[in-house]
């Protein structure tokens, strides 16, 4: 089995996927391609093309197989990988620039997801600094799938164990960020939505 990938939606050049054999027979073998089980168009000449940017997780991510066959019956079939990856993206997408006013004495909840494929991995800056006010603010993580994409999900949240005192001096500029590994040695940020958080 050959891997072809990984592939990023929207950025490749064209790519063939190709399957050859080494006696074309007679008469003259054509071939049918499927993915993931599933009978493609195309390709009868032995190559499909993705053409520059079109990629996607959906329509071409998962094992590609070709079969040779002519009026004589089929020959035996060849798999081939292809792995497209995604970037990461806002899922929900919010305004650029949110405004929360947080009473420390009730519970307040800010969300910051990503959707991408392979999982999304989120950091928080806090004014600037790559660290959360320690002991104030806790960030329960979820992750759901669908498909073959991921969101993660991040939460900011009062501590329980925090004290009002301490809640009313975080106030600020917290911004989160969706970092994925898109293989190759190639890694994707992406900035959420600035929030602003004030504490009254």
């Amino acid at each position: 089995m050959s891997v072809i990938g990984p592939i990023v939606e929207g950025e490749n050049p064209n790519i063939d996927i190709t399957c050859s054999v080494s006696d074309l027979g007679y008469p003259y073998a054509t071939f049918k391609w499927s993915k993931d089980n599933q009978d493609q168009s195309g390709g009868e000449a032995g190559t499909i093309t993705i053409r520059q940017g079109s990629a996607t997780v959906s329509k071409h991510d998962g094992i590609w197989t070709c079969i040779p066959s002519n009026s004589e019956g089929e020959g035996l079939g060849a798999d081939i990988s292809v792995v497209v990856n995604a970037k990461a993206h806002l899922s929900p997408s919010l305004p650029r620039t949110l405004t929360v006013v947080a009473d420390p004495k009730e519970s307040f909840n800010v969300t910051c997801g990503f959707i991408s494929k392979p999982s999304v991995t989120i950091s928080w800056t806090y004014n600037n600094n790559n660290i959360l006010p320690d002991g104030v603010i806790t960030q329960p993580i979820t992750t759901t799938s669908s498909g073959k994409m991921s969101t993660v999900t991040h939460k900011l949240l009062w501590n329980p164990n925090s004290d009002i005192s301490s809640r009313r001096s975080v106030g600020g500029v917290y911004l989160c960020k969706g970092t994925v590994d898109l293989g190759q040695g190639r890694v994707d940020t992406k900035k959420g939505d600035q929030m602003i958080l004030k504490v009254e």
